[in-house]
């Protein structure tokens, strides 16, 4: 038997070049490569045949095991979701098809696989169904503001009063739970609350002592509530609208700028639709930060690549469109992200945001804390580093805010006039989070 194997090895490649593929000839010639551990050659002659139309199940069998087994799992999904078509319920191919789902991100196919056929799976894969998934984060994040601003001069020659406000660093805790039911419906609910620093530089005539400005600091709660619904539809496509319930608040001490002492209250709403392809996903992003009063509405398209057919590597760019009744100006939203995975537990990525916006929608509701001064352009940095049930994520980020200050000058006889200048300020944000996932 040996000594036949090697004859396959050695002189049917190069039979093969003059002989004409068939169905038969291929079974045999890629289950030799396969035995052998020949994978480059099977590879070869799985592109041959198949250009040639013939594809049966035994060959997208091979096919995925040595794509998964070189890490190619976009490639193993390809090939197993065909072998399973052709002879639905056998066990290597459920088995590794599952797998390939779960480590390109697709947990809603790897489930609705399970769900397919939950009595065959449970008995090769036991206990291995995602139905639910909880995680719980705790972190801080420092910037270098209160440093710079503190002593920053905002009022000029004949003011009486100037101040402006400054964002800060902030502590935070988030809570998130995913559930996942028959028919691929998954709800989700997330819940976060953020200690916001902020404070305000503020300078007054004849105040003592005499310097130019002076800093009160203020440390403001700030909640976050979302919930939200998906379901995998017909040839892949997944659907979801969530909603999010937002209370900020800001205390400020400066006198002339009474419309920032307030808290307020919103209440958003977003809708996705999404289909994942063996080396891309397209979405598209609908939005509503504050439904009351149809303000903050965001459309955005963006796609995911997997350039390499692989998860190691992926990017995400997306463009939309963000009116903001409040902001300084609407436009254009432009993101960019990229990751890369050293391994299935260590990651890093980087992004750049640019738009005028209070609050960024992304992630089917899951928004970015709003702050009292909007954002101008983000750039960022992080890693995942995983252990077990923990994770820690550290990041860097560089911004830009849009803000004003308020100026009060003196005309005559006592009358008082007060002035609003819009100006922006760049910000280091240094944050590490700490998550849990039970």
């Amino acid at each position: 038997m040996r000594k036949l194997v090697i004859f396959l090895l050695l002189y049917l490649p190069t039979l093969a070049k003059t002989q004409q593929l068939t169905e038969s000839y291929v079974d045999s010639l890629s289950y030799a490569y396969y035995n052998q551990y020949a994978y480059v050659e099977l590879k070869q002659l799985g592109k041959e045949s198949l250009q040639k139309g013939i594809d049966f199940f035994y060959l997208r069998t091979r096919l995925g095991i040595v794509t998964f087994k070189e890490g190619n799992y976009e490639a193993s999904c390809h090939h197993f979701e065909l072998a399973e078509n052709m002879f639905p319920g056998e066990v290597i191919v459920l088995e590794y098809l599952y797998w390939s789902y779960v480590y390109t991100g697709q947990n809603d196919k790897a489930n609705a696989l399970f769900e397919k056929y939950q009595s065959l799976v449970q008995t090769i894969l036991p206990g291995i169904a995602n139905k639910q998934q909880s995680e719980i984060e705790i972190g801080t994040l420092q910037t270098q503001n209160q440093k710079n601003y503190l002593n920053k001069v905002l009022r000029k020659t004949g003011d009486i009063e100037a101040g402006g406000g400054f964002f800060s660093s902030m502590h935070y805790l988030r809570v998130y739970h995913e559930q996942r039911f028959k028919h691929n419906w998954r709800i989700f609910a997330g819940a976060g609350l953020y200690q916001v620093q902020n404070f305000s530089n503020l300078w007054i005539e004849n105040q003592f002592p005499p310097p130019d400005s002076f800093s009160t600091k203020q440390s403001d709660p700030n909640i976050q509530f979302n919930f939200g619904v998906s379901k995998m539809l017909a040839k892949g496509i997944r659907a979801s609208i969530s909603g999010g319930f937002y209370h900020e608040r800001y205390t400020s001490n400066i006198q002339s700028n009474q419309q920032r002492l307030q808290s307020n209250n919103y209440l958003g709403l977003a809708t996705a639709i999404s289909k994942r392809f063996k080396s891309y996903e397209p979405v598209i992003l609908v939005s509503v930060f504050d439904v009351a009063a149809m303000d903050r509405i965001q459309v955005e398209a963006g796609i995911t690549l997997f350039p390499f057919r692989k998860n190691v590597f992926f990017s995400y760019s997306s463009i939309g469109y963000a009116n903001n009744k409040n902001a300084l100006t609407n436009g254009l939203i432009i993101l960019q992200k990229c990751g890369y995975h050293f391994n299935k537990n260590n990651l890093v990525q980087a992004s750049f945001l640019y738009g005028e916006l209070d609050n960024y929608m992304g992630n089917l509701g899951f928004v970015t804390l709003n702050t009292f001064d909007p954002v101008n352009w983000i750039g960022s940095v992080q890693a995942e580093f995983k252990k077990g049930k923990f994770t820690w994520l550290p990041g860097y980020q560089m911004q830009t805010r849009s803000s004003y200050y308020s100026q009060t000058q003196i005309i005559a006889n006592n009358e008082y006039i007060s002035t609003k200048n819009d100006y922006t300020y760049f910000s280091h944000l240094f944050y590490i989070t700490l998550r849990y996932t039970p």
